[in-house]
């Protein structure tokens, strides 16, 4: 699996991650259940017919808050994900 780039924000008390290449959304209490989240979402649509390839791009939206982005992160409960986690300032 390609490295995926998944925008990571909070809102109304939760943590969302957003993923860009592929329109996959998860909410969390905090980062690492939210990494957790995010990797069975991708794990389930990849086991789906078509597999992640057939979920469209995220909206501009996301691309934007990616372009601004304050830095990223590595959840420290598994380093080796295939994604980069950027945060939203």
């Amino acid at each position: 699996m390609t490295t995926m780039r998944v925008i990571v924000f909070q809102e109304h008390g939760f943590w969302y991650a957003q993923g860009l290449e592929h329109d996959i959304c998860v909410r969390g209490k905090n980062l690492d259940e939210l990494q957790r989240r995010y990797k069975v979402a991708v794990q389930l649509e990849s086991q789906a017919e078509g597999g992640v390839e057939r979920i469209a791009q995220a909206p501009q939206k996301f691309f934007d808050m990616w372009a601004s982005k304050s830095g990223g992160f590595t959840p420290e409960t598994d380093p080796s994900v295939p994604f980069e986690f950027g945060m939203a300032a």
